[in-house]
């Protein structure tokens, strides 16, 4: 074998072995909508305070955002939102999320943890009304408040878990009279 045939299969080597050591995380990732025409906007590492009546009230960042014009939705990746409100501290994380700019909803989806001064929901997929507060979770939710821990199905609830309505529920910990009011 001769020193440029070396070379060059010394060369293919590194470039295989790089392409094989990139995880799937490097990757963006591919949604329904990109297979219809692709985003009209791919923004690495965004965040957005919002701010109203000179208060800022909540801050979002994301590691990548991806942006459809034409039907006003965004899908963020790696999401958390944090409420800035000095009496009122939410924190929100999921793996990725669905923003509707037109109904201001928020679907998040993969390991979604919500933590508001009332307890903390863990769950895989929620649908949060912003204009409302309101909170879905279809699928199955774990939820602490204070000792008490609760599991169930299609979780309806405010973002400070202020009420709870759950299906198939079960749970242990100290039952408050007040409760169940």
């Amino acid at each position: 074998m001769n020193f440029k045939t070396l070379k060059i299969l010394s060369s293919f080597f590194i470039i295989i072995s790089f392409l094989s050591s990139c995880s799937k995380s490097d990757e963006i990732p591919v949604t329904q909508l990109d297979k219809k025409s692709g985003p009209d906007e791919i923004i690495d590492s965004l965040t957005i305070i919002t701010i109203s009546k000179d208060s800022v009230e909540w801050k979002m960042s994301s590691k990548l955002v991806k942006k459809y014009n034409q039907q006003k939705v965004w899908t963020a990746y790696e999401v958390f939102v944090e409420s800035l409100e000095k009496n009122n501290q939410n924190f929100y994380q999921s793996d990725s999320a669905y923003i509707s700019e037109v109904d201001d909803v928020l679907t998040g989806m993969g390991n979604v943890i919500i933590t508001s001064p009332n307890g903390i929901l863990k769950t895989r997929k929620i649908e949060w009304d912003r204009k409302t507060n309101k909170i879905h979770a279809p699928g199955y939710i774990y939820l602490k408040r204070d000792d008490n821990e609760l599991t169930g199905t299609n979780l309806f609830t405010n973002i400070n878990f202020d009420y709870v309505d759950l299906k198939n529920v079960s749970g242990h910990g100290t039952i408050k009279e007040d409760l169940f009011e």
